[in-house]
């Protein structure tokens, strides 16, 4: 993974920019959301190819307040896609911004936007906050605590295959329970308690990884 500012790397604003262009199509992140001022940070997953290299995802971060890492773009072209590009690029942020001393960091997604919801879900340790949550957003932060506890290691391939089996038919399971939500949330019904029942849908995926 690699990591920089944007202005200090032209090519890297431009494929930003490309990829912001592109998740707007897709619906993924408003239409007026603002273009980048080059003051932000970039971490970003390269891989070697004959003709030198291809970008498999790319993520915007910056410091917002003191304490605070704020994730506030995350794109994976397509032909990436469901390869764990995603949580890798939110784990190294993650990991970068307990290493140098902030005290937390969040990102935020649009409530229809359940791909983002199941991944972050997927990336445990974030929090709704319920306050600056809205129609027009969904807000998540960690705060960084002392260590976790050491996950249990199993002692069998078959104790391993029955966990992963579990977790996989869970998340689809949660998977369709937030689509579920989304249609309720369309048709009308309470905003509040749609977006409640999906963030605890994505959370309890997360306490499961």
């Amino acid at each position: 993974m690699h990591f920089g500012i944007i202005y200090d790397s032209p090519w890297v604003k431009s494929y930003a920019d490309l990829a912001m262009g592109a998740a707007k199509l897709e619906g993924a992140i408003p239409v007026d959301r603002k273009a980048l001022d080059g003051t932000e940070h970039w971490a970003m997953i390269r891989y070697a190819t004959d003709d030198g290299y291809i970008n498999a995802g790319i993520a915007i971060f910056y410091s917002p307040e003191p304490g605070l890492i704020w994730i506030d773009f995350l794109y994976v072209a397509p032909d990436f896609r469901r390869r764990g590009i995603a949580t890798r690029l939110i784990e190294g942020i993650r990991q970068q911004a307990k290493a140098d001393g902030y005290l937390r960091y969040g990102l935020g997604t649009l409530p229809g936007n359940y791909p983002m919801l199941s991944l972050i879900g997927r990336c445990g340790g974030l929090k709704v906050d319920a306050g600056r949550s809205s129609r027009e957003g969904v807000y998540f932060f960690e705060s960084f605590g002392p260590p976790r506890k050491k996950a249990v290691k199993f002692q069998t391939r078959a104790d391993r295959d029955r966990v992963r089996q579990k977790r996989g038919e869970s998340r689809k399971q949660q998977l369709v329970e937030v689509r579920r939500q989304i249609k309720r949330f369309k048709d009308g019904a309470d905003p509040a308690s749609c977006m409640q029942a999906i963030v605890d849908v994505t959370l309890n995926a997360g306490g499961q990884n």
